[in-house]
């Protein structure tokens, strides 16, 4: 990890309170939230996310997740079927 340095920021109280509990559910401390944060900042770029661009991505991964959900169903009930059919009783041959 590079040298940290001390830096002051001042922070509306709704997003101070909103890291700290970040924080909490991540087993991390607040200033590592806050460095994560500004790194996703820099990741992303100062011009941010076309909100267009960020809507048809959204729209796909709901629709990704639903074809998905949908074949993960039909798998698990050729699944269920094939086990019903095995552990049916065999039939002596005459």
């Amino acid at each position: 990890m590079p040298a940290l340095e001390t830096t002051l920021i001042h922070l509306a109280s709704v997003q101070k309170k909103k890291l700290s509990q970040l924080a909490k559910r991540r087993q991390t401390s607040f200033a590592s939230e806050v460095r994560r944060a500004i790194e996703c900042y820099l990741a992303i770029g100062a011009e941010g996310i076309d909100s267009a661009e960020l809507a048809v991505a959204a729209k796909t991964a709901r629709e990704s997740v639903a074809a998905m959900t949908l074949q993960a169903k039909r798998a698990n009930r050729q699944l269920e079927s094939a086990l019903h059919e095995l552990r049916k009783p065999k039939q002596k041959a005459s």
